[in-house]
């Protein structure tokens, strides 16, 4: 008998379910292109399975093939409007294709859907520091640290350096070093070039 994975919106067709968790077991072993095959079975037998569409997104993304990502995407949030995974998905996909107003919107869905959700305000601030304005990013960034701090210690790192970045980016080095430094002690990926520009071991 095959192992349940846990799933947002299951199925209740049972074979959609089997191809499901083939796509599900290839993709966890690095084969993304049979992890598609088997997803996209899953939605032949069962058009209305959010999981599938929302994990064949993700392996399209992996493979760099961002339209078919967003086709996935946007055809579970069809089924599901409230899907988090799914808009969460969408506004990564958009910013990789440097579509962020697009990204952005989805993050704004997703903070509307669940406005304790730090992915929000986590992805809000980086697509805002990928198109180049720190100073919007930095309210979203900071908002993301705290609710990482209520819900999410083990990610407070990363938060410490989107904002230690928008410091950084808005030239005030003290306050960006302030918070690298934090990040580094919080296991937090810090860009080599910046942590070494300021100065932090």
């Amino acid at each position: 008998m095959m192992k349940e994975v846990a799933q947002y919106t299951s199925s209740t067709n049972d074979d959609a379910r089997k191809f499901y968790e083939l796509g599900y077991r290839n993709v966890e072993k690095g084969d993304l292109k049979n992890g598609i095959k088997y997803y996209k079975k899953a939605i032949g037998l069962d058009s209305g399975f959010i999981d599938a569409y929302d994990n064949c997104g993700i392996a399209y993304r992996h493979l760099d093939l961002l339209d078919s990502a967003v086709w996935c995407y946007t055809r579970s949030i069809k089924k599901y409007p409230n899907g988090k995974l799914s808009h969460m998905n969408l506004a990564v996909a958009y910013s990789m294709q440097k579509k962020y107003d697009e990204a952005l919107s989805e993050y704004d869905i997703l903070q509307t859907i669940d406005p304790n959700d730090p992915e929000a305000y986590y992805g809000k601030a980086h697509v805002y520091l990928l198109a180049n304005n720190p100073d919007k990013a930095l309210p979203d960034a900071e908002k993301a640290l705290k609710l990482y701090q209520k819900n999410s210690p083990d990610l407070v790192g990363d938060a410490e350096v989107q904002i230690g970045l928008c410091y950084y980016f808005k030239g005030d080095k003290k306050n960006a070093k302030k918070y690298i430094a934090k990040a580094k002690q919080d296991k937090g990926m810090v860009p080599q070039q910046v942590a070494d520009d300021l100065g932090v071991k």
